[in-house]
């Protein structure tokens, strides 16, 4: 009985993910089929970049009514990419409702950046019940992938004892493995708690995080969808690439239009460094990233 317990006062948590810059559509001129094909069969990635290439392009309606079309067939990055379309009120009225309600069926699919936004949500009470316990579930989920700002929250709630039992040995650790991916405040909060520690229980908590690897997310549900059909390079384009890489520093072999080891490891190292998923294949797409960097760097 009684009036329900008010919630403690807010931590301090990191917010919300940003929407990942969208991967480049391909431009279909000289693929073996074209994106236009493809989104007319209803293939769920081509209409996933279909609906990208609408939204940049200004006809953001038409791109929110292609991206839930992806969803419908199941393509779990569409969900989060209208949870997101949805907290910006963009191409659709603003709803946080909605947002969370796409943001849950996205993190049940496996999207990593949506566990951490419904882990959000349920700690702030935004648009639905508040509840420190399940969001110390979801940043959990996402912390074992690797998703930093998760981690740190997760520490927070340890520390705080919020959804929990308070522990400073499991915030301890979450500060450290967050810190040692290179989160100052974490790195920070980790020195604090493990300054108060026995010597030899934060030289153990120190190892573990040491150890941490992240599990492996569901590449697809996460937009690494591999090449596409419509996006695979002609040798002229590899050539081209091959030829760009090499102005940007990268040692990607001879430009003869050919792919090779040394090309596959130049296009991973520059995957990597531009936030892109790491395919290491030639496509119109990373040629369209390849001439942007080429043009930023002049």
């Amino acid at each position: 009985g009684g009036a329900p317990a008010q919630p403690p006062a807010a931590p301090s948590l990191k917010p919300a993910t940003a929407a990942a810059a969208p991967a480049p559509a391909a431009s279909a001129t000289t693929a073996a089929i074209s994106l236009s094909d493809a989104v007319r069969s209803g293939d769920p990635v081509a209409l996933h970049d279909q609906a990208l290439e609408l939204l940049q392009s200004g006809e953001k309606a038409k791109g929110v009514q292609m991206l839930k079309d992806a969803a419908s067939r199941g393509l779990v990055m569409a969900d989060y990419r209208l949870a997101k379309l949805y907290e910006r009120g963009e191409g659709v009225p603003r709803d946080m409702a909605a947002s969370r309600s796409w943001t849950e069926k996205s993190a049940v699919g496996g999207n990593i950046k949506a566990m951490h936004d419904l882990a959000v949500f349920y700690a702030e009470g935004d648009a639905g019940p508040q509840s420190y316990a399940a969001a110390v579930e979801w940043f959990r989920q996402a912390s074992d992938h690797g998703l930093v700002d998760s981690q740190y929250n997760l520490a927070v709630l340890y520390e705080q004892g919020l959804g929990l039992s308070q522990d400073k040995t499991e915030a301890a650790y979450w500060y450290e493995v967050a810190g040692r991916a290179g989160d100052q405040d974490a790195g920070r909060r980790a020195r604090a708690l493990l300054g108060e520690m026995q010597p030899t229980q934060a030289e153990a908590i120190k190892r573990k995080a040491r150890a941490f690897a992240p599990k492996p997310g569901i590449p697809r549900a996460n937009g690494e969808f591999g090449v596409r059909a419509w996006d695979v390079a002609s040798p002229a384009q590899i050539t081209e690439a091959q030829k760009l890489l090499t102005t940007l520093g990268f040692s990607a072999g001879t430009a003869d239009g050919r792919m090779n080891t040394r090309t596959a490891e130049a296009i991973r190292q520059f995957e990597r460094g531009n936030d892109m998923p790491v395919t290491g294949q030639a496509s119109v797409s990373l040629l369209r990233q390849l001439r942007m960097a080429v043009n930023a760097s002049q």
